[in-house]
């Protein structure tokens, strides 16, 4: 087994938020697939964020690709090559208007979906937050906040309230840490 060779590459799409390729490949059977589409995007950096009262800060907000409403944790895009602990808590200030005293927490870095993107999502906790100041939301973004407590997210992701994946992920990956505070 070994990497594909890549014969042929162009850019199909760009924009702002993702860069768009089409390559054609050969595999190592000779086999040649075209227009194998890439998505790059940037890293993405999310929070579990949870307050001195033990809740779990999620936003709530539209998904146009999926056409509803859903239940979030805090975060987004890095910006270039920023760096990705000062990305969550830009993100997480602009979006929700907490912060917190105490350092964020790597819980982990994974690829979104190697098939056909190359970006990563870095998740991290951020414990004993407080709101202090107003949201800062780009003007695209219509973002409620909505706080539950800790103890009751798992049942919320098993009764399918919260069905995004990455908030599921990242609340298991944080789990046994925040019950051990």
């Amino acid at each position: 087994m070994r990497k594909w060779d890549v014969l042929k590459s162009e850019y199909i799409f760009r924009n702002l938020y993702c860069k768009i390729r089409a390559d054609n490949c050969l595999l190592s059977n000779g086999k040649i697939i075209g227009n194998y589409i890439v998505n790059e995007y940037p890293d993405w950096v999310n929070t579990v964020t949870v307050t001195a009262g033990n809740e779990m800060v999620f936003v709530k907000q539209y998904r146009h690709g999926c056409g509803a409403f859903f239940l979030e944790i805090p975060g987004g895009a890095a910006c270039g090559d920023e760096d990705k602990e000062r990305a969550i808590l830009r993100e997480l200030r602009e979006e929700t208007g907490y912060v917190s005293e105490q350092k964020p927490i790597l819980l982990g870095s994974y690829y979104t979906n190697p098939a056909n993107a190359n970006n990563q999502v870095h998740t991290f906790l951020i414990t004993g937050a407080e709101k202090k100041h107003g949201q800062s939301l780009d003007s695209t973004e219509e973002i409620e906040i909505v706080r539950y407590p800790f103890k009751e997210v798992d049942a919320m992701i098993k009764r399918g309230q919260i069905n995004q994946f990455f908030t599921a992920a990242a609340y298991y990956l944080a789990k046994d840490y925040v019950r051990n505070l």
